[in-house]
């Protein structure tokens, strides 16, 4: 199994464990990940439309996907240490950007 295979599989895992009720969603999303990840490999892209609101979920979609790209975004040192003390916060912190 190589190691993006097991990052995945641990990723998947966490999500069902914080929420069941997606479990029969699961096949679907692994699916689109084999199809996005095969046209990557490709050196194809991804293309979102949408006309009204179907665009302000485009856009959404590709800012999520885009946030790091051109540069990290770290949150403020002072928010990353008060959000630790919350619960699941230290992962928050880590993965969380502005």
């Amino acid at each position: 199994m190589s190691a993006a295979c097991s990052e995945e599989h641990r990723l998947l895992g966490e999500l069902k464990a914080r929420r069941p009720d997606l479990e029969a969603c699961i096949p679907a999303l692994e699916a689109a990940y084999r199809a996005l990840r095969g046209v990557f490999v490709k050196g194809g892209k991804l293309l979102t439309c949408g006309n009204g609101g179907s665009h302000a979920d485009a856009m959404h979609i590709v800012g999520e996907l885009c946030k790091s790209f051109e540069r990290k975004r770290p949150l403020r040192p002072e928010f990353a240490a008060r959000l630790v003390r919350e619960p699941g916060g230290e992962q928050l912190a880590r993965h969380l950007e502005t």
